[in-house]
């Protein structure tokens, strides 16, 4: 006879069916220009953020999870009664499991992440009966957000059984973890997840109670994760070693894609389809130029294209050009974001010291390859702005006036022309030395 507890995992793990039902798309947007400014920055923003696209990366800290829930349910579930034994228990003997650290820059998709194993664990919701007992729940999946919670006992409660979880009952706080257990092990839960770590920890004090918060977590006995930005991990590995070792065992870097990555153009082709028509250039071809822009990060990303087409339409235009987005990115509302772009930049460069929410604290550990190819790229980020720069302060004043011409007609051209347009593809990421080479170029075309 199938096992439901342990059969109901076995199509999620294929990688095609962790893209299908992962992935999110939001319809296209039509009427953009009759909402006020800000009501469609609003909406493209949210659409955005909304939008989730299965990364390798992703993909492959989700497959992980599934077979860590997987593996659970095999060895502690063999058979529906199961749940019986292990959920009436005085003490469930399980060992307390080391839970994944998923940790990255802020932005990165750790929240999004969590989201979609929500959508993929969704449909594994099932109700069972066994003789001579109620109706039970099974749980394959639960997301916590802390962000506004206090104390453990609020923050367990999505754990404990409903009439714990609403109030009605009230446990003392050392009993939470042992009713949060029981009750998981009832409805044959096997992964949860906590989210939003940061918010607890905005002081050196509040760093214990994260601590406390997370070892009561492990008390759950069940396979578990949870996100976390650099600055929490820096914070968690200066407490003593015996928590360290219990909660920061099996981190797992959460990198930004390459520019030149299928994953990155994948991401921005799924943003373009959410605005069609909306911006006169193709995400994909100006990819290394938004990596360039906001290290790779979504949420930046986000943040600079919605910014653009706000100060497109501040000018009375239609169609965002790139210009908008060249403001964008030096304006005071994104600055914040430019200097920790340019931070990480030139860390990558030069070294030296940086901010801890912006220093991965994992970089010798398994992870360590992940994080320097992102270094790699963001040095080449560098050397083309260099570059950029460079060829920028040899033009003499006749050159500059030429090329604010030519962008200045390029810009103002909103509407866009009847005939067809070969789209150039480009071929290969811009080199150094061919930047270099294009500088010169444009100089001695100048000259008479």
């Amino acid at each position: 006879m199938t096992n439901i507890l342990v059969s109901r995992y076995s199509d999620l793990n294929s990688i095609d069916v962790i893209k299908r039902q992962s992935k999110v798309e939001v319809d296209p947007m039509a009427d953009l220009h009759d909402d006020t400014i800000e009501g469609a920055c609003l909406r493209i923003s949210k659409a955005w953020k909304t939008t989730f696209v299965p990364t390798k990366a992703a993909v492959e800290i989700i497959r992980v999870q599934i077979e860590c829930a997987q593996a659970h349910a095999s060895v502690y579930y063999p058979n529906p009664h199961s749940l019986l034994a292990c959920g009436y228990a005085d003490s469930i003997d399980v060992d307390p499991y080391m839970p994944t650290c998923l940790t990255g820059l802020a932005g990165t998709g750790k929240s999004q992440i969590q989201h979609a194993l929500m959508r993929l664990f969704s449909s594994k919701n099932y109700t069972l009966k066994l003789d001579g007992h109620r109706v039970l729940p099974l749980t394959a999946f639960t997301r916590i957000a802390v962000s506004g919670h206090k104390s453990i006992s609020q923050i367990l409660r999505p754990l404990c059984r409903p009439e714990v979880a609403n109030g009605c009952v009230r446990i003392s706080e050392p009993q939470m973890p042992v009713e949060c257990a029981q009750w998981r092990y009832l409805t044959g839960a096997c992964l949860f997840s906590a989210d939003e770590m940061q918010f607890l920890a905005q002081s050196r004090e509040a760093t214990t109670l994260v601590t406390q918060v997370l070892l009561a977590f492990a008390e759950v006995r069940t396979p578990w994760l949870f996100g976390a930005n650099y600055s929490l991990c820096w914070k968690l590995l200066s407490r003593p070693s015996e928590a360290t070792q219990r909660l920061l065992s099996r981190p797992v870097v959460l990198v930004p894609d390459a520019p030149g990555s299928t994953c990155w153009v994948d991401v921005l082709e799924a943003y373009e389809r959410v605005v069609p028509g909306f911006f006169g250039f193709g995400f994909k071809e100006r990819r290394f130029d938004l990596w360039n822009y906001t290290a790779g990060i979504k949420r930046e990303l986000v943040s600079l294209l919605a910014h653009a087409y706000r100060l497109c339409r501040q000018r009375g235009a239609r169609e965002v050009a790139w210009s908008d987005v060249d403001l964008a990115y030096r304006s005071i509302e994104f600055s914040k974001s430019r200097n920790d772009v340019a931070l990480l930049i030139s860390h990558a460069a030069q070294g030296g010291t940086l901010r801890q929410d912006l220093l991965c604290p994992f970089a010798d550990d398994a992870n360590g390859e992940s994080v320097e190819k992102y270094k790699t790229e963001l040095r080449n980020a560098r050397a083309n702005k260099v570059v950029a720069a460079a060829v920028d302060a040899s033009m003499t004043v006749a050159e500059r006036k030429a090329l604010k011409a030519v962008s200045s007609t390029s810009n103002n051209n909103d509407e866009k022309p009847s005939s067809s347009v070969v789209k150039l593809r480009r071929t290969a990421k811009p080199t150094v030395a061919g930047l270099q080479e294009a500088g010169r170029r444009f100089k001695e075309d100048k000259r008479p």
